[in-house]
């Protein structure tokens, strides 16, 4: 084989490296965007429910130390900044909402009655939870 032919070789080989290498990136990032679009909340959203089982069981803490609920989730430790993301709403018959907003006028949130998350605005004492 001649120097051309070898050059030739080995360009068309980079170029099917090169196109290889793009294919599988390019299904990679679509694997990802499908997964944020059409994955469970509960799966895209699993860190922020974490952190908010962690606040629930500060609240079923404070409730089972003083008999009642917080009045808010500073009364329990919870940061300011988990504050600003964080909500609670105490409802009737010892029941409360936990809730954190993940698009706009959509949220996580969890009720303490069926003890799970949901991916909706849950309504508590007649009023629509969100943030």
């Amino acid at each position: 084989m001649t120097n051309a032919g070898r050059r030739r070789c080995s360009l068309m080989s980079s170029k099917r490296i090169a196109i290889l290498v793009t294919s599988i990136l390019t299904i990679a990032v679509g694997a990802l965007i499908a997964i944020a679009i059409f994955a469970p909340d509960s799966f895209v959203y699993s860190g922020e429910i974490k952190h908010g089982n962690e606040i629930v069981r500060s609240i079923d803490a404070f409730r089972k130390r003083e008999g009642k609920l917080p009045a808010s989730l500073s009364e329990v430790g919870i940061s300011d900044q988990d504050q600003d993301r964080y909500f609670f709403q105490s409802c009737t018959n010892g029941r409360y909402i936990v809730w954190f907003g993940t698009r706009l006028g959509k949220s996580m949130s969890y009720d303490s009655a069926t003890h799970k998350w949901e991916p909706f605005n849950l309504v508590c004492n007649g009023a629509e939870v969100g943030p």
